[in-house]
């Protein structure tokens, strides 16, 4: 599209292209003065001042052009019936004002403080995209965001899964990413098909990354079956024919991952014990595995003991307390002091304190 319009220039006329080029640099002259360049995705500046130049190009050859043609067309026999003073006496006063502020015209210097609302979603194209959150958003910005993620899953999806297949944590942040994107999305999306379409064809693509990580850290993983059907993927209604490309490289991946794994082996997350199923082999062939297994059962084995001794230790405690219960003879003792306290209370004419010295003194006991 923007060949065709760079070979319709001479079409457009000097006008259209001066008033598009003044309107396109005086916006970048704005960003520039406001120090926000970096809310333009990289390259678009030079991009533009390139078209700009290419439309600066294109109206001096127009320019030549008109003047070469007047040059031999130019014919001065008609200037002989003009009536100076009534063709040439012509007042445009608003025309003369507009010209005489040209000149008066000054480069202005004036400093705003404006600050955009929100920036362009931008996503490196060597990073994996963290943070596509919309809820914070307003309802439009969301869709500008969304759209800069399916297109950096568009362009960046198998250059970075080649870098980062062999990283242990590769699968879990594809897998954050693929709960965050989808909550995203079939909120924003809801009841546009097209859109929805798109959605489904992001989530295939991200968990074809994913299996590629996965069978890349444990290859074991290769000889069984995906147990991922996209049959319904036939009902999509994708937009563009890169979309439906897309698609049917990740059912020819699939594809591939069907006829690798057969069907002589049991379910990855079924059939838990069986000697085929993948965890006994994986076990069986991971020294990692069998190395954690021995640290394990040497770790309960230490404890169990440790637990056998602090019972035995227990019970001969428990003997002893006992033994001694057994040995202790349980004696009467009268407190004689209560019984002095309680006279000289009464005494004093304080009978109630007598009866709780009393009360006491004769349900007192020591063993």
């Amino acid at each position: 599209m923007k060949k065709q319009a760079k070979g319709q220039l001479k079409d457009l006329g000097n006008e259209s292209l001066h008033y598009i080029s003044a309107k396109l640099l005086r916006r970048m002259g704005k960003f520039e003065k406001l120090n926000l360049g970096n809310c333009l995705l990289d390259g678009w500046a030079n991009t533009l001042q390139d078209d700009a130049k290419s439309a600066h190009h294109s109206m001096t050859e127009n320019l030549h052009l008109i003047e070469g043609h007047m040059q031999h067309n130019t014919s001065t026999e008609y200037n002989w019936n003009l009536r100076h003073a009534t063709d040439l006496d012509i007042s445009c006063q608003n025309l003369d004002t507009f010209l005489t502020g040209l000149r008066l015209r000054k480069r202005g210097d004036a400093i705003t403080k404006f600050v955009p609302t929100w920036a362009i979603s931008h996503f490196p194209p060597k990073e994996l995209p963290c943070d596509i959150d919309t809820s914070a958003q307003s309802r439009d910005h969301r869709y500008f965001r969304l759209a800069a993620f399916e297109e950096w899953v568009q362009v960046n999806r198998h250059a970075w899964i080649e870098r980062h297949k062999a990283d242990i944590n590769t699968c879990g942040k594809l897998r954050k990413l693929m709960a965050a994107y989808h909550s995203a999305a079939s909120t924003a999306y809801a009841g546009i098909p097209t859109a929805l379409s798109i959605h489904h064809l992001i989530l295939a693509e991200l968990w074809v990354m994913c299996d590629k990580s996965a069978c890349h850290l444990y290859p074991l993983l290769k000889e069984y079956y995906p147990e991922v059907c996209l049959d319904e993927y036939a009902s999509l209604t994708l937009p563009l024919r890169g979309h439906m490309a897309r698609l049917a490289e990740v059912e020819n991946y699939l594809q591939s991952r069907q006829e690798i794994a057969g069907t002589e082996n049991p379910s990855v997350s079924r059939d838990f014990g069986h000697e085929r199923s993948f965890a006994v082999r994986f076990f069986d062939t991971s020294p990692d595995m069998q190395a954690l297994k021995s640290k394990i059962e040497s770790d309960a084995t230490l404890k169990r003991h440790q637990k056998y001794q602090e019972l035995a230790r227990l019970k001969r405690q428990y003997r002893d307390l006992m033994q001694r219960y057994d040995q202790t003879e349980c004696k009467d003792v009268v407190v004689k002091t209560r019984v002095k306290v309680a006279l000289s209370f009464e005494e004093q004419g304080r009978p109630s304190q007598v009866r709780d010295l009393l009360s006491a003194n004769e349900t007192y006991r020591a063993y």
